[in-house]
């Protein structure tokens, strides 16, 4: 998963694991990568907040949810992911 901006319009209703949507179709809705490097755009995601409305938002794909079936709090979840990032790129320096 990466973080994502969310337009001004986003219907918060979206922001749910259950609502799953191409990464094209989230662009659509004009959700944006920090950096511009959201994946391919047939790739299925779901946008989070685990800190609910005025929180970050995440984009997150298929291999959080498999980390999310072995723990079930989004934030531990985002976290690891977080910390795992940090790590790579730390490491490949």
């Amino acid at each position: 998963g990466q973080e994502v901006i969310l337009p001004a319009n986003f219907d918060q209703a979206l922001a749910d694991l259950k609502v799953v949507k191409t990464v094209q179709a989230w662009k659509a809705l004009d959700v944006q990568s920090l950096d511009s490097s959201l994946p391919d755009s047939r790739v299925e995601a779901s946008v989070i907040r685990p800190s609910g409305q005025g929180g970050r938002s995440f984009m997150v794909l298929s291999n959080w949810r498999v980390f999310y079936r072995w723990n079930r709090s989004t934030y531990f979840c985002t976290a690891a992911g977080i910390l795992s990032d940090r790590i790579a790129e730390s490491t490949s320096r």
